[in-house]
């Protein structure tokens, strides 16, 4: 039986979901959390399988080049933002940017696809 589209409160299909910024938004949330570098490869690869599962593997690949420079963005403004703190405020943004280099470094084709679970 086929699945029905989700429909919004007017009875109307809602739109597909936006994953390339929902998984920005994850890394964020990750990297704000202090996650570490396996926990956020993991998590970008993961994210990305799934998409890939939904939308196919060409949809996710002409996302990434996108997604890899909001992530440079990201990571050039910490740093910039670095030589303002000391101390373990200084450590702190030197592990996020690490983390955030490991999530654009997950984006990098050929994207790894896992099995979603």
């Amino acid at each position: 039986m086929a699945r029905m589209p989700a429909r919004g409160a007017a009875g109307r299909p809602r739109p597909a979901p936006d994953h390339a910024r929902l998984i920005l938004a994850r890394v964020s949330d990750l990297a704000g959390r202090g996650a570490d570098a396996r926990r956020m490869r993991v998590a970008v690869e993961d994210a990305l399988a799934a998409w890939a599962a939904e939308a196919g593997h060409d949809a996710v690949r002409e996302r990434l080049d996108e997604m890899r420079e909001q992530l440079a963005e990201g990571i050039e403004a910490a740093r910039e933002q670095l030589d303002e703190l000391e101390g373990a405020e200084r450590g702190r943004a030197a592990r996020v940017i690490e983390v955030l280099g490991t999530a654009r470094a997950a984006l990098v084709p050929p994207v790894p696809l896992r099995a979603a679970a």
